[in-house]
C-alpha cells in the first residue's frame, strides 16, 4: 500500500476501536445497525492486512537464484562449445560449427528461454555417442559433460519462477485495490448510521467523527512517502501541489531499477529519472519537468521494487 491508502486504513482501524469501545452505547441510540456494520468493516480490515503483507512477500532472492544459475549454464556451456567447435571444423562441417559457436555477448543477450534453449542444443550435441566419443578424445569429460546437464536442469527449473511470484504480487496488489473500494463502502455505510446521532446523541457523534478523520498522510514540504511497486506496476507515490522548490531524495531500497516520473492530469510530463536498485540520488523537482500534480514510480522489472521518496 502506499501512504494514502495506509492512511486510510489506519482511520478504519480507529473507527473500528471506537465502535467497539462504544458498543454498548450506540445499541440505545437510532444508529444501533452500526454495530453490525463494525464487524464488516472489521473483516475487510483484517483482509485488507493479509492481501497487503502477501502483496509484499519480497521474491528478490528468487531472482538472484534464477541469474546465479544462468551465470552458471553460460560457463558450462561456453566450456564445451570449444570441444563441439575443433570437432565439427575437423569434419569438415562448418554450418553445424558455426551454429553451436555462441560467444558470451551472445548468450548474454539472449532471453532466459532462448539462452536456454541454444544451452540445450549444445548439451545434445555433445551427448550424441558419436559426437561425445569424438570430442571425448579432444580432452572433454565426463564430469564437464554431467556439471552442463545438472546445470541446464536447475536453471530449467529456477526460469519462470521470478515471473511467478512476481503475478501472484500483482494479485494481491489487486485485491488490495479491491478491498480498499469495500472499506471506503463500509465506513460510507457507517457514516450514514452515525449521522443520526448528530443532534440528540452529539457526544457519540463527534467521538466517531474524530476517528474518522484521516491522519495527514504527509504533503510535499518534509514529507516522506515509501512504498513498494509490483513488477510491470506504474504506481502513485504522491499527489503533490507543484512548487520549483521543492528538492526530492529518491531512494531505492530493492534490487530493481525504478524509474520516477512527474504526472499532469493524468498524463506523463517531462523527464524519467532512473534510480539504480540500491541507490540513492537528490534532485530539485525541476530536474523532472516544471510543472506536474502527482510523482510516479515505475519497475519494468521481474521482480517487485522498493521505494523511499523524500519531499523538502
Amino acid at each position: 500500500m502506499d501512504d494514502n491508502k495506509r492512511a486510510y486504513v489506519s482511520m478504519c482501524e480507529k473507527v473500528d476501536a471506537y465502535l467497539l469501545l462504544k458498543v454498548t452505547d450506540i445499541a440505545a441510540t437510532p444508529a444501533v445497525a452500526a454495530n453490525t456494520l463494525q464487524g464488516t468493516l472489521h473483516d475487510k480490515i483484517d483482509e485488507t492486512l493479509a492481501n497487503d503483507t502477501k502483496a509484499n512477500l519480497d521474491n528478490t532472492g528468487q531472482t538472484i537464484a534464477k541469474n546465479d544459475e544462468r551465470a552458471e549454464l553460460n560457463e558450462s556451456t561456453r566450456r564445451v562449445i570449444p570441444y563441439l567447435y575443433k570437432y565439427f571444423m575437423a569434419l569438415p562441417d562448418r554450418r553445424m560449427a558455426e551454429r553451436i559457436n555462441f560467444n558470451k555477448s551472445e548468450l548474454d543477450k539472449m532471453d532466459d528461454n532462448f539462452f536456454y534453449e541454444n544451452s540445450k542444443l549444445v548439451f545434445d550435441t555433445a551427448k550424441d555417442a558419436t559426437v561425445k566419443a569424438a570430442i571425448i578424445a579432444l580432452g572433454y569429460t565426463n564430469t564437464l559433460h554431467n556439471k552442463h546437464n545438472t546445470n541446464l536442469g536447475e536453471f530449467r527449473n529456477l526460469i519462470g519462477t521470478p515471473r511467478m511470484l512476481s503475478g501472484d504480487t500483482s494479485s494481491y496488489n489487486r485485491a488490495v485495490e479491491r478491498n480498499i473500494a469495500e472499506l471506503h463502502s463500509a465506513v460510507d455505510d457507517i457514516d450514514i448510521e452515525m449521522n443520526l446521532l448528530e443532534f440528540d446523541f452529539t457526544t457519540l457523534f463527534e467521538g466517531y467523527y474524530a476517528c474518522r478523520k484521516i491522519d495527514d498522510a504527509g504533503s510535499s514540504g518534509g514529507s516522506v512517502s515509501t512504498g513498494t511497486v509490483s513488477s510491470g506496476e506504474s504506481k502513485l507515490v504522491r499527489s503533490i501541489v507543484y512548487d520549483a522548490g521543492i528538492n526530492l531524495k529518491l531512494e531505492n531500497s530493492g534490487a530493481i531499477d525504478l524509474l520516477f516520473v512527474l504526472m499532469e492530469s493524468g498524463a506523463q510530463v517531462g523527464l524519467k529519472l532512473m534510480v539504480p536498485a540500491g541507490d540513492t540520488q537528490n534532485h530539485p523537482i525541476t530536474d523532472l519537468h516544471t510543472s506536474g500534480d502527482s510523482l510516479m514510480v515505475l519497475n519494468s522489472g521481474l521482480s517487485t521494487g522498493a521505494y523511499k521518496v523524500t519531499f523538502s
